[in-house]
């Protein structure tokens, strides 16, 4: 019970963390916008990939619309990316946790090309500069997750 608490509360805590994260805004000077973008893709993603029962593609909606509505997009662009990204990953499960941690990453970048894709389609003003890049901060991301968070809930997973 203190464990599914504890897991409860990480997640909560992470998906705000990196909403928050998205959603401040940082001196032109930085200019790590494409840097920032999939974080919350990929912060979802890990939870879906690892906590199959708890967090789904109901939750991976919900968060995307949330940030649909804090970014005043058009409403469900963000909710179908992450539904689609949380449908796929899901359908591969068996075979992304045999991957690597790299091979991960791949996916991740992939799945974070993919939210370029819907997002050009969907919103012509979005332009394909920042792509590569925005897959590479994905792919990124995801290794600093595993390294950090991938530990705690394996943890937490076998004392349940």
């Amino acid at each position: 019970m203190r464990n599914e608490l504890a897991l409860g509360l990480m997640v909560l805590f992470s998906l705000l963390l990196t909403m928050l994260l998205e959603l401040i805004p940082l001196p032109l000077t930085l200019n790590l916008h494409a840097w920032r973008e999939p974080w919350l893709l990929a912060i979802v993603i890990f939870w879906v990939l690892y906590l199959p029962t708890a967090v789904g593609i109901g939750l991976a909606w919900f968060v995307g619309l949330l940030l649909d509505a804090a970014n005043a997009a058009p409403l469900g662009t963000h909710a179908l990316i992450f539904t689609v990204a949380s449908a796929l990953t899901l359908a591969a499960r068996r075979l992304l946790l045999t991957f690597s941690v790299i091979q991960q990453a791949l996916w991740i970048a992939a799945l974070s090309v993919m939210q370029y894709v819907i997002l050009l389609l969907l919103l012509p003003s979005t332009g394909l500069s920042n792509m590569l890049q925005s897959a590479l901060a994905a792919a990124l991301f995801w290794l600093a997750l595993h390294f950090v968070l991938y530990p705690w809930v394996q943890s937490r997973l076998r004392t349940n």
